[in-house]
């Protein structure tokens, strides 16, 4: 599939987006281009992400925290938190009841991973032309992100009630950023500074 074809899904995602995963789930990629598209989904978000810390700096603004100097660090940083949340999401839903698999887990993070991506570049596009836009998207991707990984989560596990799978996801986020702070300060990720005036 290309650009031009993701990018009317994309846009159906917002709307519809347990069909449109069910229709991607449809596909019937092989696990191992699953891994593949996540890693590049991932690779982009990096890149994207140290521009706009670029921007962000030349801007006079530190951003609030860093996975290092290096973007292929960032990067492999960030493919291994969201394995984690892959094995997260596949192992919480069977606890309850859900009948996900791991390749429809793969296929989720992955598009989740991709429609944010287009948002960071409606963000990029915001800060050099109006950058009072770019706060207004950056809450609206916190509430899409939400949305669309409760929906895919709901689809995947087959579970009807959106409410509750939010609801877990919150508590299940909750429990793994207390890990992952504990393990991010452990290999030397900055975390941010608290500073009040």
């Amino acid at each position: 599939m290309l650009l031009r074809d993701l990018l009317p899904l994309a846009r159906d995602t917002i709307s519809d987006p347990k069909g449109v995963l069910r229709q991607l789930i449809g596909l019937g990629l092989d696990r191992e281009t699953l891994w593949i598209a996540l890693g590049a989904t991932t690779a982009v978000g990096v890149l994207l992400a140290e521009v706009m810390l670029a921007i962000l700096r030349q801007q006079g603004v530190e951003p609030m925290f860093s996975f290092g100097t290096l973007p292929l660090g960032s990067a492999l940083i960030e493919f291994a938190l969201l394995a984690i949340l892959i094995v997260a999401i596949l192992w919480a839903g069977r606890m309850l009841g859900g009948t996900g698999t791991l390749d429809g887990a793969i296929l989720a993070v992955t598009w989740l991973q991709f429609i944010m991506a287009l948002v960071q570049v409606a963000q990029l596009v915001a800060m050099l032309t109006l950058p009072f836009l770019a706060g207004v998207l950056g809450l609206f991707s916190v509430v899409l992100f939400f949305w669309l990984l409760t929906s895919f989560v709901a689809e995947i596990h087959g579970f009807r009630s959106r409410p509750r799978v939010f609801a877990g996801i919150l508590i299940g986020l909750l429990a793994l950023a207390t890990v992952l702070v504990f393990v991010l300060t452990l290999i030397g990720v900055t975390l941010p500074e608290m500073t009040y005036v």
